[in-house]
C-alpha cells in the first residue's frame, strides 16, 4: 500500500484477511489522495480521517464486510450512501475490492471537504449537532476583492474594500453564476439603491437604503 497513512492504519489493514485488506488499502489510498492534509489515526478501534479535529471519513471491518462511513454523508444527498445512526452519518458496505466505484468515491470525498457537521463540539453542545460553515476563499484582482462559494470555484461576491470595509459597488452571485444582488457601500454602510435579481438574472426588487 502506497500513501502517507499512520503506522496504526497500515497495521490495521495488514491484520485483516486478504480480501478485506485489499478493500481497506484501496479506500485508504483514495482517501489520502483526496484529503492529503487530513489527520489520520485509529479512533474507536478503526482508521478515521479528521479535518481540524472534526471526523470526516473512516472505515471499519464488520463481521462480513468493510463499512465506509462519512460522518456528514446524509447531507451529500447521494443514493449510494445509506443513513447510519441518529445524526448525519451515511455508509456503504463492501465485501470485495472490485465493488468500490472509484468515481463515486472521489465524488463523495470531494463533498466531504466542504459539507461537514461539527462533531468535534457535540459534547460541549450537549448533543446538538451544528453544520460547519466553511470560510469563503477570497482573492484580490485589480483592486477587487472576490469571494467564492464553499465549492471554491464559483464567485459569491465581488467589490472593493477600503480600510477593511466594503466600499462602492458590490455584487453577489448564486452558485450557478447568476447575479443575485447588487448595491453600494460607503465605509461599510449600505447606501443608495440595492437590487435583487431572480433565478434568471432579471430584476426582482429594488430598495433604497
Amino acid at each position: 500500500m502506497n500513501g502517507n497513512f499512520s503506522a496504526d492504519t497500515k497495521k490495521y489493514n495488514k491484520a485483516l484477511t486478504s480480501e478485506y485488506s485489499k478493500i481497506c488499502d484501496v479506500l485508504a489510498l483514495e482517501i489520502y489522495r483526496a484529503l492529503p492534509k487530513a489527520e489520520n489515526k485509529i479512533w474507536h478501534r478503526s482508521p478515521v480521517w479528521f479535518i481540524e479535529g472534526n471526523p470526516i471519513v473512516g472505515y471499519d471491518k464488520l463481521k462480513d464486510c468493510v463499512r465506509l462511513l462519512f460522518w456528514s454523508g446524509q447531507s451529500f444527498k447521494e443514493k449510494g450512501l445509506k443513513k447510519e445512526g441518529s445524526f448525519k452519518a451515511a455508509e456503504i458496505r463492501y465485501t470485495a475490492a472490485e465493488q468500490i466505484n472509484i468515481k463515486d468515491l472521489k465524488r463523495w470525498l470531494k463533498k466531504a471537504q466542504t459539507i461537514q457537521w461539527d462533531y468535534k463540539n457535540i459534547v460541549k453542545r450537549r448533543g446538538v449537532l451544528k453544520k460547519v460553515v466553511p470560510a469563503k476563499k477570497s482573492v484580490i484582482v485589480r483592486g477587487f476583492t472576490i469571494k467564492y462559494h464553499a465549492n471554491g470555484s464559483t464567485v459569491w461576491s465581488k467589490g472593493k474594500m477600503k480600510q477593511g470595509k466594503p466600499d462602492g459597488f458590490w455584487q453577489w452571485y448564486r452558485p450557478d453564476g447568476t447575479l443575485k444582488r447588487s448595491g453600494y457601500f460607503n465605509a461599510g454602510e449600505s447606501v443608495g439603491k440595492w437590487t435583487t435579481y431572480d433565478q434568471k438574472g432579471k430584476i426582482y426588487k429594488v430598495t433604497q437604503k
